[in-house]
């Protein structure tokens, strides 16, 4: 009982692979989508995991991301939250992890947030994790 946020997604122990497109790819977001223990794997286009448009938060738990044609994890938004822990993610074309932020777009997040942890990012044909196109100031700890 009680008030729930509504996900835009939530994939939960599943296997997304071998798809001429996208592994997962949500546009315009307005709250949120969990990807967790799951597989992305051997995606043909862009990326294993894409998310553009919009704002909210992205959490990808517990999940393996590997040999996806392009990026493993793109983030293309207006920003919000973004949670990768747990998780590996290797041996993609591209990224291991891309966070661009849309600082155009109309959609304007409530706070702007970038946690990864526990997770092995390796072997990736590119850079590991790229947090790049922000204006703002930004702490790493």
């Amino acid at each position: 009982a009680g008030l729930q946020k509504a996900s835009d997604l939530n994939v939960t122990d599943s296997v997304i692979s071998d798809n001429n497109g996208r592994g997962v790819l949500v546009e315009k977001m307005r709250s949120n989508i969990h990807i967790h223990q799951t597989s992305v794997q051997r995606n043909n286009y862009v990326a294993g995991v894409n998310v553009k448009w919009g704002s909210g938060y992205v959490n990808i738990t517990h999940s393996k991301i590997s040999q996806n044609y392009v990026d493993g994890v793109n983030i293309t938004y207006g920003g919000g939250c973004q949670n990768i822990s747990w998780s590996e993610i290797e041996d993609n074309v591209g990224l291991g992890v891309g966070l661009w932020i849309n600082e155009t777009t109309i959609n304007t997040p409530v706070r702007q947030e970038f946690n990864l942890a526990y997770s092995n990012i390796k072997l990736n044909y590119d850079i590991g994790v790229l947090v790049g196109n922000f204006c703002g100031p930004g702490v790493v700890k």
